[in-house]
């Protein structure tokens, strides 16, 4: 809230960008209300600055079309020194940019690039990404142009924050980067990527590679060209919660080549696979809603990825189209055949020329303290698939379509108390003259002996409209009740009931109670006058499966 230095409406794009420049480290740098800011040359930010504005005072800052960086971070190289407490931008609209490098951005924040030599202090540690406590939050990206779905509004790095931003009508990418201890919360994303031709395999609303310990909770996604959540190559113990989807073009949440260890739950997917192209003659495993491309368990942590309490939906535009008739909408696909022995021409410090994908520097520390570069034997093993609902899909399931003889994607997927509309997926496919995939019922997969798929229902017509149960949360004096209405789950279901404030990440949701049966004789009464968030969720066994999001104050949305 400090004005140690005023951007004021008045001033020269010269004088501007000389302010910037030389505010002292730990500087507040206020923009007076109304101005439009445009600069002479890239503004670095000196360590511990913050640029911001008063929200909603009519600040933008005009990139004119140009296509270079307009906020920097000084050091990039990851033998410097990088800042350390970091710089926040905050209430400023950023619009007006045409960038044609595929890595530009608005705002650089990201502490290396992919040319820097390897450091053994730093890198296994860190992921090759030190850490950078930037935080862009509050802010409005429109119009970042790029003739090729590249480029992006902001480029991250680790132990960053980017939080309640607007990125709408741009075909740049919003968010990319290489990090470890990044978040992306409560952010909107409408009308990204959907006006020009995608470059297959560089798009994405947000596309992440070789991320640790990352966080995406309730974010919101409508009108997404390419994919919504992309995570590629080598990322590690992730965590994508209560994110909503919307009319997306690829994937929703995907992941490319890794994600051992992660988490996504909660999220709802509808609409889906509306621009990627079918492949013709078999079931379509080249995308799905929720897609798991060769990823999972590996031979570095042996710990796959769990997906539990998500919803997908193909909505009635979907089904119209060719392309989306046979495409999943939860599905995990190997292809460790291909991944593991495709060479790319780039070499691998420490280990040579490595498979596709390979990163070009270390993976962060085991428990054991060691750590290797490279993405070799990475499976779709080991997954956990736990009371997720597909409404008005053709498909669900698993697809080996060229694998390794390691792989033991069948063998150890694991599918507990989903509730999916249509066929299940079990057997090869996506390739032209490969053999249709099988849509396999209950019976068969026991006759097949099949005995990771438990307690699926499947071609329940019963409960597929949005929700497994309903639920209610009601305001009287001074005291909210929460009913479970009506349920279309069987057996010993618990419905934890988890609160936030009105508003929050859910990321620090609190326990407050748990319901055992339909009712208001089985109701839960949470004090408290405040507008609070809630979230039920069924469980059964320790798994997580569907969920509801309440509020207690009537006609406040709940994202």
């Amino acid at each position: 809230s400090g004005q140690d230095v005023v951007i004021r409406r008045t001033d020269s794009p010269a004088e501007m960008t000389t302010k910037m420049n030389t505010a002292a480290a730990g500087s507040s740098i206020f923009i007076e209300p109304g101005t439009r800011v445009r600069t002479t040359a890239a503004i670095k930010p000196k360590d511990g600055t913050t640029i911001w504005a008063t929200l909603n005072s009519g600040v933008t800052w005009d990139g004119e079309g140009k296509g270079t960086a307009i906020i920097q971070i000084n050091n990039r190289l990851r033998k410097t020194t990088v800042n350390q407490r970091g710089v926040r931008i905050y209430g400023i609209h950023f619009m007006n940019f045409s960038f044609t490098g595929a890595y530009d951005a608005v705002i650089t924040a990201s502490t290396n690039i992919f040319t820097d030599p390897f450091n053994p202090l730093v890198d296994p540690l860190y992921g090759f990404n030190p850490p950078s406590p930037w935080s862009i939050d509050c802010n409005v990206f429109t119009f970042i142009e790029t003739p090729g779905s590249q480029s992006a509004a902001v480029v991250v790095g680790s132990g960053q924050k980017v939080r309640g931003n607007l990125f709408e009508n741009s075909t740049a990418r919003s968010i990319w980067g290489t990090e470890n201890g990044l978040e992306i919360t409560s952010n909107v994303f409408v009308d990204i990527q959907g006006t020009r031709p995608l470059v297959n395999g560089q798009h994405g609303a947000i596309r992440l590679f070789f991320a640790k310990n990352v966080t995406i909770t309730n974010n919101r996604f409508t009108n997404i060209g390419g994919t919504a959540i992309w995570f590629d190559t080598n990322s590690e113990n992730n965590y994508v919660a209560y994110n909503s989807f919307a009319n997306v073009g690829y994937a929703c949440i995907m992941f490319e080549i890794g994600g051992g260890g992660s988490k996504v739950e909660h999220n709802k997917c509808v609409g889906y696979g509306l621009k990627r192209k079918g492949v013709a003659g078999a079931v379509d495993t080249t995308i799905g809603g929720f897609f798991l491309s060769t990823s999972g368990g590996d031979d570095y942590t042996g710990v796959g990825i769990t997906l539990q309490g998500n919803f997908v939906v193909r909505t009635a535009e979907q089904a119209l189209l060719p392309i989306a008739v046979n495409r999943l909408g939860f599905l995990e696909m190997d292809q460790s055949l291909t991944r593991n022995t495709r060479f790319s021409s780039t070499f691998v410090e420490g280990g040579g020329y490595g498979p596709w994908g390979t990163p070009l520097f270390g993976r962060i520390a085991d428990a054991n303290g060691s750590a290797s570069p490279g993405t070799a034997k990475y499976h779709s093993d080991n997954n956990r698939w736990y009371g997720n609902v597909a409404i008005n899909t053709s498909r669900n399931g698993v697809a080996m379509r060229a694998s390794d003889t390691s792989a033991t994607t069948y063998q150890t997927t694991q599918w507990q108390l989903n509730q999916l509309h249509g066929g299940f997926v079990f057997g090869q496919g996506g390739v032209r003259g490969a053999k249709v995939v099988p849509s396999l019922t209950p019976q068969q997969l026991i006759d097949f002996n099949i005995n990771t798929i438990q307690g699926v229902t499947i071609n329940n017509e019963m409960g597929l409209d949005n929700a497994a149960f309903s639920a209610t949360a009601q305001q009287t004096g001074s005291t909210v009740t929460i009913v479970i209405g009506s349920t279309t789950l069987e057996g010993q279901i618990l419905y934890e009931i988890l609160a936030q404030p009105c508003g929050g990440s859910y990321g620090d949701l609190v326990m407050v109670g748990a319901i055992n049966g339909t009712g208001s004789s089985h109701s839960v009464e949470v004090p408290g006058c405040d507008c609070m968030e809630f979230v039920v969720r069924a469980t059964y066994g320790g798994m997580i499966g569907a969920y509801v999001l309440l509020s207690n104050i009537p006609n406040i949305p709940v994202r």
